[in-house]
């Protein structure tokens, strides 16, 4: 006897910051509600492509940190723990 189980997941939505490529934990107000069709639906490729998008990219400092990431990705000695 085969038992077949089919599941269903139906994307639930979530809150998303940083969708505008700003430093999201001082941009709280930049927040929309995203499912898994705005990063690929399990697509890797997709999903590395708009991580890399939405990676806080303006000029300046809050707090003591850089709001461009990029500068981080490519030097990590400027990473302070």
């Amino acid at each position: 006897m085969r038992i077949r189980i089919t599941i269903t997941i139906i994307p639930a939505k979530c809150p998303a910051t940083a969708t505008t490529g700003t430093t999201s934990r001082f941009f709280k107000e930049d927040v929309r509600q995203v499912n898994a069709d705005e990063w690929g639906n399990g697509d890797t490729r997709i999903l590395h492509k708009w991580w890399l998008r939405h990676l806080p990219k303006v000029a300046g400092r809050t707090s003591g940190v850089a709001n461009n990431w990029w500068q981080y990705i490519m030097d990590p000695n400027l990473v302070y723990l």
